[in-house]
């Protein structure tokens, strides 16, 4: 007889592997002037990131007041060799990961960046591996600190490329695992349709 096999899995609340925060300098943010905000992650006693896995990634919600000023990606980039979309993801470093940006117009009181924290941690011994998931929103205000945030309300930046919610799906034709070619238009009205993206390591 075939038993239906059921895996529980006990996930440690992500705010007991990681620490993350973030903060703005002191100094008065003034249009048109470039600054940058810093983020910090810490593993918890035990754990380490970026051994197994990448470190984990940083996605920026861009507010409309500001801009972004670090590399470009081309789409030829990142399909040859990047997996990330700079200059709204970049991979975090061990210390301190510093954000340039510059303000475009004069923040109001709710202008903030949201971002999110994603990746894997590994236990020292390696037994053990967690995905970890946090959100930050860190207002545009002098001195200002991120606080947790709603981990729901994602828009990854302000790239006009990039499709939102509601969003019609532009005709689109896409490669098989052979090689085939699969054209969205043959599908609409025909079959259920699912599109998914896979990162490179995860």
């Amino acid at each position: 007889m075939n038993w239906p096999l059921l895996i529980l899995v006990a996930a440690a609340p992500p705010d007991a592997l990681l620490t993350s925060s973030a903060r703005l300098p002191a100094e008065k943010l003034e249009v048109g002037k470039k600054y940058e905000f810093i983020v910090t992650v810490r593993p918890a006693s035990g754990w380490s990131a970026g051994k197994q896995q990448p470190a984990p990634l940083l996605q920026i919600d861009v507010p409309d007041c500001a801009r972004l000023t670090g590399k470009v990606l081309t789409e030829a980039q990142q399909r040859r060799n990047e997996f990330i979309a700079l200059p709204f993801e970049q991979l975090l470093k061990a210390e301190e990961t510093r954000v340039a940006f510059e303000v475009t117009a004069a923040p109001g009181p709710d202008d903030r960046f949201g971002l999110n924290i994603v990746g894997y941690l590994n236990s020292a011994d390696d037994s053990d591996m967690r995905f970890v998931r946090q959100r930050l929103e860190l207002p545009l205000a002098p001195g200002a600190r991120a606080q947790p945030g709603d981990e729901t309300k994602s828009s990854w930046g302000n790239d006009p490329t990039l499709l939102k919610i509601g969003d019609k799906l532009p005709a689109l034709q896409l490669p098989q695992a052979d090689g085939a070619m699969v054209s969205l238009a043959d599908a609409i009205g025909k079959k259920h349709i699912v599109l998914t993206t896979y990162r490179a390591f995860w």
